[in-house]
């Protein structure tokens, strides 16, 4: 039967740390913004499975962090390297199988005609231990007949496992499951869920598909005949990148005068500008956010006739935008906290080639 596996590389930004640094395998340790003494404003991004039984976690404050240091190993960051690794995964994937789809720079799947659980198994392993042989890197996979429940079998996997969900196996995988763990279900509809009588897949039988559907859409007639025993068809995604790309970053002091913001957004746009000719990729349309010192945000976006790889047009956008949000009613004499620049609807810029999505 076809199936579907889904590659998900186990602690992505850490493990690419491991490769370069092996003195942590095994070890407690986080890859995180700069903590600047405790007075960082950034997030810890990945941390060790060690690390993780100590309390850390992904988007911890480094405030918070930075007060348990000396119980991890402390790693900045460095997209460019993880990228890197990254594209050279997909890669591979691509060469096992023309049908891999990329989800972001740690997550693809592909699609494989097994004749059952044992061979599926064994072609999952197999998979794992390329990845390992030729980059250093652990992952975990999950098999399913469609991709929603592969990738909820790959986190069932983690870390470093297989898991499979045929037909056969799937009351008995979804027996107490969480409904949040279905991708697609996030706080508001769990709580949607949780009014209509749902919080876990054995509740799911028993509530009447109106009331599913008035919760999630179309997703509840799914939910109710993944309960029953039956996996719907789900169609296979298009092989297209990533629709987006953006840069953001957290002032170290909240800014009020606009020549820091505009230096800020100057880099920010180098970053972006680079990582648009390394994916070989146009955009539509420019996006500017701000969040400010108390936590509100505004964005004002922007879109071109055509998809362009201008870089000029790419700052020209973005400087307007931003000169648009900082003298709106709307920020009246707040202080910048965050900026971000985004860019979306992104094509190949060379249509006669593949390009990896990143």
């Amino acid at each position: 039967m076809r199936c579907v596996l889904y590659v998900d590389m186990d602690a992505f930004y850490l493990s690419c740390e491991r490769t370069r640094h092996p003195e942590i395998e095994g070890k407690p340790a986080i890859v995180a913004h700069d903590p600047k003494e405790g007075r960082g404003r950034g997030v810890v991004l990945s941390a060790s499975y060690p690390a993780r039984a100590l309390g850390f976690r992904s988007a911890m404050p480094v405030k918070q962090a930075w007060q348990q240091r000396d119980l991890v190993t402390w790693l900045l960051p460095d997209f460019e390297f993880y990228q890197a690794l990254s594209d050279r995964v997909m890669v591979h994937l691509r060469e096992v199988s023309p049908t891999t789809r990329v989800f972001s720079i740690d997550e693809a799947a592909l699609q494989a005609e097994v004749a059952g659980p044992e061979a599926a198994t064994q072609a999952a392993k197999e998979i794992q231990a390329e990845i390992r042989r030729r980059f250093d890197l652990p992952s975990s996979v999950g098999v399913a007949p469609t991709l929603t429940l592969a990738k909820m079998a790959s986190d069932k996997a983690k870390p470093g496992g297989v898991h499979v969900v045929f037909p056969e196996h799937l009351r008995e995988f979804l027996a107490g499951l969480p409904l949040r763990k279905v991708p697609g279900i996030g706080p508001v509809s769990e709580r949607a869920l949780e009014a209509s009588g749902a919080r876990t897949f054995d509740d799911v039988s028993r509530i009447p598909r109106p009331l599913l559907r008035k919760a999630v859409g179309s997703l509840g007639n799914t939910l109710r005949e993944w309960s029953e025993g039956r996996i719907p068809e789900e169609p296979w995604p298009d092989d297209l990148p990533s629709k987006s790309m953006g840069q953001m970053v957290t002032f170290d002091e909240d800014q009020s005068e606009e020549p820091p913001i505009q230096d800020e957004l100057q880099h920010l746009c180098d970053g972006l500008e680079e990582s648009l000719g390394r994916s070989g990729m146009k955009f539509r349309s420019v996006t500017v956010q701000v969040r400010w010192e108390d936590l509100g945000t505004s964005q004002r976006s922007q879109t071109v006739r055509w998809p362009t790889e201008s870089a000029s047009e790419l700052r020209k956008l973005a400087k307007s935008l931003l000169r648009q949000l900082l003298e709106s009613p709307e920020r009246g004499e707040r202080k910048v906290r965050t900026l971000g620049v985004s860019v979306h609807g992104l094509r190949s810029a060379d249509p006669g080639q593949q390009r990896l999505p990143i």
